[in-house]
């Protein structure tokens, strides 16, 4: 009977991830945002509050020199977050300075996330793990740890947009949202109980 039961419920979260699926194919546009609060707060910010931002962090590093560099070619919130280190460079923003603004920009695009822990069956515990990722490559270190495919979004503690706009399997830094809880891929799940 618990065989059954478990078949069951399969087929209900399987019918339901259809759904998803079609939902999240059809509303790209999502009504949400993937983005941290932090990331929505920077990217409104004007080219002053950049500076303000940067003078406020790195202190004296941060130099009227650069101060005009930024304002002469308009650095606003969301440029700012996507200003590379060679981007930098070509602005004639010293190379030191350059990867201390890297590293604030990672700082600033960081997700922390909550993901479900399980046991040696593969049976999901009470706890979560929490963590704190900033770019792709740490998301693929953490699934490659795992040794899981992806990650999927628990339905709870949120709202309906965000669950049915979201693709079942996450395997992309972009695609994770904010303070949010999750699991391991299935496959993951049930490579544990047969190792």
């Amino acid at each position: 009977m618990p065989f059954l039961q478990g078949l069951i419920s399969r087929l209900r979260n399987l019918q339901g991830r259809n759904i998803r699926q079609n939902n999240f194919e059809r509303n790209n546009e999502n009504s949400f945002s993937r983005d941290s609060k932090r990331v929505q707060e920077v990217r409104s910010w004007s080219v002053q509050e950049v500076n303000e931002f940067l003078q406020t962090t790195l202190g004296e590093k941060w130099t009227p020199r650069e101060t005009k560099i930024f304002e002469k070619n308009k650095i606003t919130g969301s440029i700012f977050l996507n200003l590379t280190i060679k981007k930098m460079k070509s602005l004639k923003v010293p190379l030191t300075l350059a990867f201390e603004i890297d590293k604030l920009q990672k700082e600033l695009r960081q997700k922390r996330i909550m993901v479900q822990q399980y046991d040696d069956d593969g049976h999901s515990s009470l706890g979560f793990d929490f963590l704190t990722i900033d770019c792709q490559e740490n998301f693929e270190m953490v699934l490659r740890r795992s040794n899981a495919m992806g990650l999927e979004l628990i339905k709870s503690h949120f709202n309906e947009d965000i669950y049915y706009n979201t693709p079942i399997l996450i395997s992309s830094f972009d695609e994770l949202i904010d303070e949010q809880e999750y699991r391991y891929d299935a496959i993951h799940r049930f490579s544990k109980k047969w190792r």
